[in-house]
């Protein structure tokens, strides 16, 4: 079987699977509780009576924390259970909006840090759980939906939470919403099983469902 017609067949399959659609509607979410706080996030602590110099300082935690965070995602992804990993990393920028929620501009340090990590492990992981779960014959198509979900999801999260600011005058009521997002995301991916180990050559292309004659 050519090797485009082997790839759609697969894609075929892996849109079956519910573990694809669950992955990717979690993806959506998360993309859509964090994009918006980071695109506000100095808005937000000028709101707060925040001087620009310091909203500026603390914005930056945000960058040094994606960097960090594509390190230490990356490594512990090759070494502790995926699932767990990517729950921890949605359960810490929610309890970070959480704080920034209950405390104001003094937890902002901890909100940024929470949400850089966010920010800077998604879109690999958006790779590492396509790859993983799903056969890589179909693994462009299937990390291509994937990325486009995350993609809307970024470009209507910071729209929706402008509009509230300007109705309500105030981020608590898009800060509440994006902290449950976080969790529920982070026990999306918590109780996701075991991804299924490649341990061999023949396990990294998949046989397709029909084959020539």
């Amino acid at each position: 079987m050519p090797a485009p017609v082997r790839a759609r067949s697969t894609f075929a399959a892996i849109r079956r699977d519910r573990c694809f659609w669950r992955l990717l509607i979690t993806f959506f979410v998360m993309s859509f509780a964090f994009t918006g706080l980071l695109t506000h996030f100095v808005p937000m602590l000028r709101s707060m009576d925040v001087e620009p110099s310091q909203a500026a300082t603390l914005a930056s935690l945000i960058g040094f924390a994606v960097i960090g965070s594509r390190v230490m995602v990356g490594f512990l992804l090759d070494h502790v259970r995926p699932g767990l990993v990517a729950g921890g990393v949605c359960a810490l920028s929610a309890a970070g909006t959480c704080f920034l929620i209950v405390g104001g501009v003094a937890f902002a340090p901890l909100a940024a840090i929470a949400l850089g990590l966010a920010i800077g492990g998604e879109i690999d992981m958006i790779g590492f759980f396509t790859a993983r779960y799903f056969a890589l014959a179909g693994y462009a198509r299937a990390y291509s939906w994937m990325y486009t979900g995350f993609v809307i999801a970024a470009g209507i999260s910071p729209l929706l939470i402008g509009m509230l600011f300007d109705a309500l005058g105030t981020y608590s009521a898009a800060l509440i919403p994006c902290a449950a997002l976080a969790a529920m995301c982070a026990c999306a991916f918590a109780t996701l099983p075991t991804p299924t180990p490649r341990t061999s050559p023949a396990s990294l292309i998949p046989q397709p469902a029909e084959t020539e004659l």
